[in-house]
C-alpha cells in the first residue's frame, strides 16, 4: 500500500535534524489532514486507510522528508521533485479545458483501482500512471502544473 505522507519537525523545541525515539513528528496524510505522533520503538502507527508502518523505520530519518508506506509496514523515503529541477520552457496551460471527457477510465474502473490500492495489490503509483496515462489533456500539461 504506498500512501505517501510528508514528516515535519515538532516546532515545540529545537529537534535534532534526525528523528529520535521520543521525537514528536507531525504526519501529513495523502488526505491533507495531520497527525501528530511520539516516535516509540516497537510500535506500530496507524493512518487509517493509508495503513501502517513500524515506528522504527522513522528513527535515525531526516525530518522534513516525505516517505511512502510500502507493503509489510516499511517506509522509503520518496524524493520531492523542485522547481531548480523544472526546465524553463515557454509552453503553458492556456489550451487546456477542464473536460470530464478526456478522463477514459470509468468512474467504476478508477474505484477499482482505488479498491485494490486499499488491498494493496496496486500502489499510489500504479494509479496515478493509470489516471494520466488515460487522460487525453494530461499530456499537454506542463511540468508546473
Amino acid at each position: 500500500m504506498d500512501a505517501a505522507m510528508d514528516v515535519a519537525a515538532d516546532t515545540a523545541r529545537a529537534g535534532p535534524a534526525v528523528i529520535e525515539e521520543g521525537s514528536y513528528v507531525i504526519i501529513r496524510m495523502p488526505s491533507s489532514n495531520a497527525k501528530v505522533v511520539c516516535v516509540k520503538a516497537g510500535a506500530t502507527v496507524g493512518l487509517g486507510k493509508f495503513g501502517s508502518f513500524r515506528a522504527d523505520e522513522l528513527i535515525g530519518a531526516a525530518f522534513g522528508h516525505t516517505y511512502e508506506i510500502e507493503k509489510g509496514g516499511s517506509i522509503r523515503s520518496r524524493r520531492q521533485p523542485a522547481f531548480d529541477d523544472a526546465d524553463i520552457t515557454e509552453a503553458n496551460n492556456q489550451e487546456i479545458v477542464d473536460n470530464p471527457s478526456a478522463q477514459k477510465l470509468t468512474f467504476e474502473e478508477i474505484e477499482a483501482l482505488k479498491t485494490q490500492s486499499l488491498a494493496g495489490d496496486v500502489s499510489a503509483q500504479e494509479i496515478i500512471s493509470s489516471l494520466t496515462e488515460n487522460n487525453e489533456a494530461f499530456a499537454k500539461k506542463t511540468e508546473f502544473s
